[in-house]
């Protein structure tokens, strides 16, 4: 029986540039970083302190997956949860990230759409509370 999902994968240009953005700008963590002898790198990133999946930063390498880097779903790619939507807001905006509008409420809480430097968007989250929920 499935019991889980460990890893999303997210393609990128070159993992070092994708990390210094998921790492220094977003606040994510690497996880892992394993070379293998063939010259293959395994890497994955998640926020702080989660638990559960993990995103394996996977380098493009056809021509089909340089062509997907930055629109994988034509949509969002990811939701995050916060506890501040409106506080991580203001700090990633002021590191420079591009985001589709101010934190809006939404039936599942206040969400605002950035996104990362290859342009997937995901949706910042943060759960319905009595003070959000009516913000």
């Amino acid at each position: 029986m499935i019991g889980s999902i460990t890893h999303v994968t997210l393609l990128v240009d070159e993992i070092d540039r994708a990390l210094s953005f998921y790492v220094d700008v977003l606040g994510f963590e690497k996880r892992a970083d394993i070379a293998n002898p063939n010259g293959f790198r395994y890497v994955t990133i998640a926020p702080p302190g989660a638990t559960g999946t993990e995103i394996w930063l996977l380098p493009a390498t056809t021509d089909q997956q340089h062509a997907r880097v930055g629109n994988q779903t034509d949509d969002v790619t990811m939701i995050v949860s916060t506890t501040d939507c409106r506080a991580d807001h203001a700090r990633l905006d002021a590191a420079g990230v591009v985001f589709h509008g101010p934190p809006e409420p939404m039936p599942w809480g206040l969400e605002t759409i950035f996104e990362d430097l290859y342009g997937n968007r995901f949706a910042l989250v943060e759960p319905p509370t009595p003070t959000t929920h009516n913000a």
